[in-house]
């Protein structure tokens, strides 16, 4: 009999643990586990130097319902130091084309782009060619408040410790969040399901939650793929709901200890405001981790960036302020 009321007593329970969070099932405790060696294995990278190979493709459905597409590919060397907020982009596109519903609108070869961050602000030298037989347009710094969170493999300027960070985006703060619940027995209304699978080293996290937006997106789901034999780095993610879909997908090596990205390919679609397609990838070799930077090699040097005499500089940092460069007057040598 009390075998009996044991049962009924934890089937109770069970539905009740339903009804405030959804459904949960599997090994949750390894929710926070994931989450510190998130954070663990990226808070390891101080400095790092190296290239990457990146191919893009873009489509977006513009408002006079033309469709513009963007591919290309580019080279890139890249050096950050994160402890001085510093971050060095170097890149030539080995192919560029446009596109306007089949029509072609640029195709570009061999040009080159530069950017520069220091702590919040950003130095981009806009594409230019470096074609000594094509037209010597004048060339264009941009100076601008740096916005470090972006989603994809390239913002502005390819900066991989970004990449992972924003691929990441809140998971160990929401594995975090969500495990003290369960544990706490608080409600989570957002919740409707999460699930974690253990086979071998590969861990699956499954999350879903009911739309909040009048019913817009639908059901939202979330499968996230870990691997423990990698210090639980993140191998693939997939986001998808009626209008929006994102995939991630990454491969690692170890480089003094730690786990490095060599490839990431990322795909995504979204439908909620328009419509636009991304898919690109990029691959990555390190050259150095972690040694000390000396303080010129993150100094800003604009006749190394690619800036001319007589080219312009438009700083939004002055709001907007467009000026002719001129290295014998200007404070940016």
């Amino acid at each position: 009999m009390e075998t009996r009321k044991c049962r009924i007593a934890a089937g109770i329970y069970l539905i009740c643990i339903g009804l405030v969070y959804g459904t949960v099932s599997g090994p949750v405790e390894l929710l926070p586990v994931i989450a510190d060696a998130l954070e663990n294995n990226l808070e390891k990278i101080r400095t790092w130097r190296g290239s990457a190979e990146y191919t893009y493709s873009i489509g977006i459905n513009m408002e006079d319902d033309h469709l513009f597409h963007e591919k290309g590919k580019e080279s890139i060397d890249f050096l950050l130091d994160l402890e001085h907020e510093y971050y060095r982009n170097a890149g030539v596109f080995t192919a560029h084309e446009q596109w306007i519903n089949e029509l072609p609108k640029a195709k570009r070869t061999s040009w080159r782009e530069e950017a520069v961050v220091v702590g919040k602000t950003l130095y981009w030298l806009l594409p230019f060619s470096e074609d000594p037989n094509a037209a010597q347009a004048p060339r264009t710094l941009l100076i601008k408040r740096h916005e470090s969170n972006y989603r994809g493999v390239k913002g502005e300027f390819f900066n991989p410790h970004a990449v992972i960070k924003g691929m990441v985006d809140d998971l160990p703060s929401q594995f975090r969040g969500r495990y003290e619940r369960f544990s706490k027995n608080l409600a989570d209304p957002l919740l409707r399901e999460i699930h974690v699978s253990r086979e071998n080293n590969r861990i699956t996290v499954y999350l879903a939650w009911p739309d909040t937006n009048e019913g817009i997106f639908g059901l939202t789901e979330e499968t996230h793929i870990f691997d423990a034999s990698k210090a639980f780095a993140l191998i693939e993610s997939r986001m998808k709901n009626a209008l929006q879909e994102e995939i991630w997908q990454v491969s690692y090596t170890v480089f003094e200890g730690i786990f490095l990205p060599i490839k990431i390919s990322y795909y995504s679609e979204d439908r909620s405001t328009g419509y636009s397609k991304t898919e690109s990838e990029v691959t990555i070799r390190t050259e150095m981790l972690n040694e000390v930077l000396e303080e010129n090699e993150r100094s800003i040097t604009l006749c190394k960036m690619g800036l001319r005499k007589g080219d312009y500089i438009v700083d939004y940092t002055k709001g907007g302020l467009h000026y002719p460069w001129d290295p014998d007057t200007s404070d940016l040598k």
